[in-house]
């Protein structure tokens, strides 16, 4: 692969810089839970190991969003140089070359589309798991826990329904990839577009239920409190989860990738990327509750002890010598051993 940078303007960077902050933050998050679960709470349970694989698809996902920079993405067509277009949709020396950059990324843009659309739909299916198996743990209710098998349900269904009828859309599944390959025959674009629609649709009501489900139980069983508040703060961190995907699939149906789609990705891509990593805040963030109390009680503590400090150095008649408190400890010494 050719050692090629885009320009310093590309809006790659920021697609680069992003997924490296959000690879930081989501791993930092994760390893917090991880720790609280091993260390303090000694519980491990099923929430955890949907997490920790929604955590290692999501690296990989962003892995190759970084990768996909250095090859053209966020930058537009004209500027990238056709070596680095041929690495970016994995094309085949031995096809013939194109008279331009725009009719060979027409013919060949496909092959970079699958491998990120599958895995998409995989690690954003199972983050939605690992939240509603955290979720689980909040309630016994059956309402509650009907309304979350019923989401499980249909993140489940959806997710095979997509995943299969895209890798199958071709008569030959390689054709998926090999666009150029003879007799090839495929799902038509628009037909491949409202697949893809379909999909982010489904899923922002998902994540709506999400949403809904747990602030309602919150709402219903805590009494007004300030307890109550901070839990519905830290849940509440899927509201920003549900905008990223409002704001992927509007784009998604706005944005027209036939003519420059090097370009265009990264306007999707930021929010494509910012839905899967608060996703899994959201899974995260909750189970973090014991060591935000912890963090709280030591902050009050030396809110309190200095506070108390400023109390009696400002009490007249209270400013003692230093080798007072050693001169009072050994008086009550004496006197314990005398009684």
């Amino acid at each position: 692969m050719a050692t090629w940078r885009p320009p310093p303007d590309s809006p790659g960077y920021i697609l680069e810089r992003l997924n490296i902050a959000l690879i930081v933050v989501s791993s930092v998050t994760m390893f917090a839970r991880m720790g609280i679960r091993i260390f303090i709470l000694r519980s491990l349970g099923w929430d955890d190991l949907i997490a920790c694989v929604a955590f290692v698809l999501l690296l990989a996902y962003s892995a190759m969003k970084i990768i996909s920079v250095s090859m053209g993405a966020g930058t537009h067509i004209d500027e990238v140089p056709q070596d680095q277009l041929d690495d970016f949709f994995e094309v085949r020396q031995a096809f013939d070359p194109y008279s331009t950059k725009q009719a060979f990324v027409n013919e060949h843009y496909d092959q970079f589309l699958p491998t990120f659309s599958l895995l998409f739909f995989v690690e954003i299916a199972m983050i939605r798991f690992s939240v509603i198996a955290f979720y689980m743990k909040l309630s016994s209710d059956r309402w509650y826990r009907w309304g979350l098998y019923a989401l499980a349900f249909i993140n489940l269904s959806v997710t095979l329904i997509v995943f299969f009828v895209f890798l199958t859309e071709c008569d030959r599944i390689s054709d998926l990839w090999e666009v150029t390959a003879p007799n090839r025959h495929c799902m038509s674009k628009p037909a491949e577009r409202r697949l893809f629609w379909s999909h982010g649709i489904i899923g922002v009501i998902l994540d709506l239920g999400l949403l809904v489900l747990p602030v309602t139980l919150i709402c219903i069983v805590m009494k007004f409190s300030k307890k109550r508040a901070q839990v519905l703060l830290v849940i509440c961190v899927g509201i920003l989860a549900l905008i990223a995907g409002i704001m992927r699939v509007t784009y998604h149906i706005m944005i027209d990738f036939s003519t420059d789609p090097t370009y265009k990705l990264y306007r999707v891509g930021i929010w494509v990327d910012l839905e899967g990593h608060l996703g899994l805040w959201t899974a995260c963030f909750p189970a973090l509750q014991p060591l935000f109390h912890l963090i709280s009680e030591k902050f009050h503590g030396l809110h309190r002890s200095d506070r108390h400090e400023k109390k009696l150095s400002s009490t007249p008649g209270l400013d003692m010598p230093s080798n007072i408190g050693p001169a009072l400890s050994s008086s009550a010494n004496t006197w314990r051993s005398d009684v």
